[in-house]
């Protein structure tokens, strides 16, 4: 998706979302894009989740 439509997101978009205390999970725009694909995808939360514990294994 990156290839094709370049970042959609930044971490700064969300800024005011989040406590600016510690340290974030994963980046708040890497959420918003899991949002998004498991929406267009028509995953239910479960296999949206199953899915992301996949590939972020890989990183």
């Amino acid at each position: 998706m990156y290839e094709e439509l370049g970042r959609l997101y930044t971490d700064k978009d969300f800024l005011e979302l989040y406590p600016n205390c510690g340290k974030l999970a994963r980046s708040p725009a890497s959420l918003a894009l899991v949002t998004l694909m498991q929406f267009a995808e028509g995953l239910t939360d479960r296999q949206a989740a199953d899915s992301v514990r996949l590939r972020f294994a890989h990183f």
